[in-house]
């Protein structure tokens, strides 16, 4: 599949943002992916793991991908995981955070 995503005019590929973020010394694998908002829009969300816990913060990873890509390919958001969920052949599974991600959103909305 295709994994260029059209977001506010832009043409991003989300494989660039993966590779921005593996760039980062900390930063053990990363899963970047899009979202729909309520309103039909698209938005990029990453999750990473790291090599050693708690060597990295949201807002230090944010601050080194805004050295390293475009704003307009910033993930809206950022989360750090303990662990990536995967698939029975052990790739990353992006369906599974996808998921997550709409769960958190819904949760956020109703809150």
């Amino acid at each position: 599949k295709d994994r260029q995503v059209k977001i506010r005019g832009y043409r991003v590929e989300l494989d660039e943002v993966e590779v921005a973020l593996l760039s980062h010394p900390a930063v053990e694998a990363a899963a970047v992916f899009m979202v729909r908002g309520a309103d039909g829009s698209a938005g990029i969300e990453a999750a990473v793991t790291l090599r050693v816990a708690g060597a990295l913060d949201v807002e230090g990873l944010r601050a080194y991908l805004a050295r390293v890509l475009p704003r307009y390919a910033m993930p809206a958001r950022l989360t750090i995981l303990d662990a990536m969920p995967r698939t029975s052949t052990g790739k990353i599974d992006r369906q599974e955070l996808t998921r997550r991600a709409h769960d958190q959103a819904r949760v956020a909305v109703l809150q």
